[in-house]
């Protein structure tokens, strides 16, 4: 819990040659209890260098409850190793705190016929997707504190009657009966590596 007086920080903007990473925190104030709230660490682009090892210590210093991270974890790029000595940085944060990840474009790592697409990440962040009723790991859902979580997939179906939009519709569906039933969801904030659109006439998708 910390005082909701808090402001929004950013904590670190820094670039290495390959790497622009990026983190910042938000206080969400909990339902009856104005001065409290819970502490969201947004972060993404991370990587395996020593800006890297930085922005995780001061991230780390502000005690956040819960990180969320928008994809491109350790810039593995196909070489296996990388996944482990970027699970070796992180673990010691990891270990405190919940990470809760989505894809970026360096996680997908797809080989024709040889290997599908997120095979590595998929394996080593196996994310609670089928507690929110979604049938993959690259987009899903949760609560946190008093609010409702919507991990997005940037590199996945979004098109209309895909299955991760008709897996939205159903989610928003319930979480507006269960506001207005219960009023438990104070906070509805959607995470994703890219936007869904560039401009308003032009989809990425």
């Amino acid at each position: 819990m910390k005082n909701s007086n808090m402001a929004m920080k950013n904590t670190n903007f820094m670039s290495s040659r390959f790497v622009l990473h990026w983190c910042f925190l938000i206080v969400f104030p909990l339902q009856g209890h104005e001065n409290w709230g819970f502490l969201d660490s947004f972060a993404g682009d991370l990587g395996q260098t020593a800006w890297s090892e930085s922005t995780l210590q001061h991230v780390a210093g502000y005690d956040y409850d819960v990180l969320l991270f928008a994809g491109d974890l350790s810039y593995a790029d196909y070489f296996q190793q990388k996944w482990d000595s970027f699970g070796q940085m992180m673990s010691p944060y990891a270990h405190y705190r919940p990470w809760m990840v989505t894809e970026g474009n360096h996680e997908m790592e797809y080989i024709p016929l040889l290997a599908p697409s997120f095979r590595s990440y998929n394996t080593r962040w196996d994310m609670p997707y089928a507690e929110s009723g979604s049938t993959s790991n690259l987009y899903y859902s949760f609560d946190v504190a008093s609010a409702h979580v919507l991990m997005l997939g940037s590199y996945t179906n979004f098109g209309v009657g895909s299955e991760q939009y008709n897996w939205l519709l159903v989610r928003l569906c319930c979480l507006s009966q269960s506001a207005a039933n219960l009023g438990a969801v104070l906070w509805l904030d959607a995470f994703s590596f890219d936007p869904v659109c560039i401009n308003c006439a032009q989809s990425i998708y």
